[in-house]
């Protein structure tokens, strides 16, 4: 997938942005990689660049985890480029029309900004009617 935008009129302020991906399921198991990237028409602007990966594994009908991890190198035109990295783990357990289900995902050098780290954990319940 690739695409371009147009942000300014009269200006060179184009964005470029494309994005490779596969998905591989055997059995129980599913393993995704994706490969997409940011070239910002703009002067200055930084450039993205990014990797990421994760597996899910359904242990049984009820019990599902996954895992995977992010990479996003900040291209900065003016100063040393970042990597943002990220990394999460989720498990979900359903049972007839209820379902719990909680993760946790951690992330450094959040935005491209050096020593911003960020982290969120969450646990939902839920019910069908």
């Amino acid at each position: 997938e690739s695409g371009d935008q147009s942000n300014k009129a009269g200006v060179n302020d184009d964005d470029e942005h494309w994005t490779v991906f596969a998905n591989y399921t055997m059995g129980p198991v599913t393993a995704g990689y994706q490969v997409s990237a940011i070239q910002r028409g703009a002067n200055n602007a930084a450039g993205e660049n990014a990797d990421a990966w994760g597996v899910a594994f359904n242990i049984n009908e009820n019990l599902s985890v996954s895992y995977g991890e992010r990479d996003v190198e900040y291209d900065k035109a003016s100063t040393t480029n970042v990597t943002e990295k990220g990394e999460g783990i989720a498990i979900a357990y359903t049972m007839g029309s209820m379902k719990i289900a909680g993760n946790r995902n951690e992330v450094s050098d959040n935005g491209g900004t050096a020593g911003s780290d960020d982290s969120m954990t969450e646990i939902a319940l839920s019910f069908a009617f």
